[in-house]
């Protein structure tokens, strides 16, 4: 009995042994996968940084951006396009409001940039570009409810009649500022001739202030 019990603890460790071999096996043909892994994935890396940091990148690298920028501008599209009315009011409202809240000197560079892109094109671009702009604000106006259809003709007339009174306001502005510095009061008649009075009166006032004393009384005369 005793002989047999040692041959089965010695079969008992013989197993342990040979499953602890197991496991270290595949812990170490795990971690060898998962190196491998690793340095594919610092070479992918090391290849991007080279695209990268080279004077042109890459035509793969560039298309796949412009694709993701197109990809982009698609979803945009779609989900606009399947907002509900309410949603596109709410939606543009935020848009106007975002733009409105823009510093007045992006305004003016993004007017500037876009009056140099029109500048440059050609007469045949430029009359396109025109016709083009001019066909969808027809559309977009014919598109409109009576009711929004009134509430922008009401805004462009409340325009245009705030932009007259303000011209209006500067040419009286300008043109009671030019007749002030161009008409001189007339001076008082009565108001000169006291200055002149005073004037002289002073003035004989310093002569004889001036004038040496008249001897009053003779010098007494010394005998010897």
């Amino acid at each position: 009995p005793s002989q047999s019990a040692e041959q089965d603890e010695a079969t008992i460790a013989a197993l342990n042994v040979t499953k602890n071999e197991e496991n270290t096996t595949e812990n170490d043909d795990q971690v060898r996968r998962n190196e491998q892994r690793r340095k594919r994935y610092r070479e992918a890396k090391n290849e991007e940084d080279k695209d990268a940091d080279g004077d042109q990148p890459s035509a793969k690298k560039s298309q796949s951006h412009e694709a993701q920028l197109a990809a982009r501008r698609l979803k945009d599209r779609q989900r606009y396009a399947s907002m509900t009315p309410d949603q596109r009011q709410v939606y543009n409202s935020k848009r106007r409001e975002q733009y409105h809240r823009q510093l007045e000197g992006s305004r003016v560079k993004r007017r500037e940039r876009e009056r140099a892109r029109y500048h440059s094109l050609t007469n045949d671009a430029a009359k396109d570009r025109n016709a083009r702009r001019a066909r969808l604000e027809r559309e977009r106006y014919q598109r409109l409810t009576p009711e929004e259809l009134e509430s922008k003709n009401r805004k462009r007339r409340d325009r245009a009649a705030t932009a007259r009174q303000k011209k209006e306001a500067s040419a009286v502005a300008s043109a009671s500022a030019a007749a002030a510095t161009s008409i001189a009061p007339a001076p008082d008649a009565a108001s000169t001739k006291v200055k002149v009075e005073q004037a002289a009166a002073e003035g004989e006032a310093q002569e004889i202030a001036a004038a040496p004393k008249e001897k009053t009384e003779s010098e007494p005369v010394i005998s010897v």
